[in-house]
């Protein structure tokens, strides 16, 4: 009986294959959770009596996030049985027979497993690439389980082959595809160099065409009878996309606003920009979401970051581009001067106070007002209220006297 039992065990074992975190990872991990534990026993070893005991929080954060480090490198793995698959992490341990698996999605991250029944879990094998054998884990779920990526991708081109509103013929419909393609590629590649350019090149006429490079993507979305989107994935929909053309734009426009323009407060700010950005965000969602790809919430997100990025830099463009009123003119003293060496020379001088500021201040000045002044020296800083009323300020030299 004993050695029936014993047999009976090589068998299931020699049936089972198991896929755990391979060695590069677990030394990379590892010496993570080593250097998050040294460095937590150091903070409590500078811990002074007297300082808020909420000081200690981060160390102990530090110390907890060692130990689940280290807690899911032991109890991570993939087993693979006769019947099933069994996925154990940290916080989870889910298991699907083959019989109740309706497909596979294979990511670059992530393998989803999706069962037949909406009453099993999907397992999801998430960093996949981290296990040893992780090819050979992909290619066998590939070759066992229908693509259901590959499934949505074919349907989708059905779709769009029978949508009369692309021509009359289905020929037709595959020329304006493939036209509506290359325009998406044109933009993208157009929109990353415009986008690029123009962000340098100073001046109210370049931030005016800057900031119209991400409305040109939209006027190409609503013009190309829904067959270009935001974002898309090629794994599941054929429809192209134009989010490298308006993302390098928009953050381009937050960039030349801050290089070029400084404000005197930023309560007056938030109201504008963030006006601006539902505005955006509403032009770019209607045309730009693609119901053909799984996550909306995700692609909700996408469109975000790039509405807030355009709304507070389109913002201070505008406020301070097109300010029409003139300065008033407070006198400032130089009190000090720094270099900030970090992607190129960013020139900094320390104000004394001046006019409703109170403080002393280092602000950011071009190139050639650094090297003109000295400590001591006195400056004119040019307070304007702002065409949306936040107020700007710049620096410059004292004018010259006869």
């Amino acid at each position: 009986m004993i050695l029936y039992k014993f047999n009976l065990y090589i068998v299931v074992r020699r049936m089972q294959k198991e896929y755990t975190p391979s060695t590069g990872i677990t030394i990379l991990y590892g010496l993570t959770a080593i250097a998050m534990l040294v460095f937590s026993v150091y903070l409590l070893t500078i811990y002074k009596p007297g300082v808020s005991y909420f000081v200690l929080l981060f160390p102990l954060a530090l110390i907890t996030g060692a130990v689940l480090i280290a807690v899911n490198l032991g109890k991570r793995r993939v087993v693979i049985d006769a019947n099933g698959i069994l996925c154990i992490s940290l916080f989870s341990t889910r298991r699907l027979d083959f019989t109740n698996i309706k497909g596979c999605r294979i990511g670059q991250k992530r393998i989803r497993l999706k069962p037949l029944s909406d009453n099993d879990r999907t397992v999801i094998i998430g960093n996949y690439s981290d296990l040893r054998n992780a090819d050979e884990l992909a290619t066998w779920i590939k070759s066992r389980f229908q693509d259901l990526d590959a499934i949505d991708l074919a349907n989708h081109r059905q779709e769009l082959a029978k949508d009369t509103r692309l021509g009359a013929t289905e020929a037709e419909r595959q020329k304006y595809l493939a036209k509506a393609k290359d325009l998406a590629i044109v933009y993208n590649v157009w929109g990353l160099i415009a986008g690029i350019a123009l962000g340098f090149i100073k001046g109210v006429v370049a931030s005016g065409l800057l900031m119209a490079c991400p409305f040109l993507g939209i006027g190409l979305m609503l013009s190309s009878r829904g067959t270009i989107k935001f974002v898309s994935s090629s794994t599941v929909s054929a429809y192209p996309f134009v989010l490298l053309g308006m993302a390098i734009p928009c953050f381009m426009v937050l960039m030349k606003s801050l290089i070029e323009y400084t404000l005197f407060q930023y309560s007056h700010l938030w109201l504008p920009a963030l006006g601006i950005s539902t505005i955006f965000f509403v032009s770019l969602y209607i045309p730009g979401v693609n119901k053909s790809v799984l996550t909306i919430r995700a692609q909700i997100l996408t469109m975000l970051i790039p509405s807030l990025l355009y709304g507070f830099g389109s913002a201070t463009l505008i406020n301070c581009a097109l300010d029409p009123n003139k300065p008033v003119v407070y006198p400032a003293t130089v009190l000090g001067s720094q270099i900030q060496h970090d992607r190129g020379d960013t020139y900094y001088l320390d104000l004394s106070p001046w006019g409703p500021r109170k403080d002393e201040q280092q602000v950011k000045v071009k190139r050639d007002l650094y090297h003109a002044v000295a400590e001591g020296d006195s400056v004119n800083v040019n307070l304007r209220p702002g065409l949306l009323h936040i107020p700007w300020y710049t620096v410059s030299r004292l004018p010259l006297t006869h």
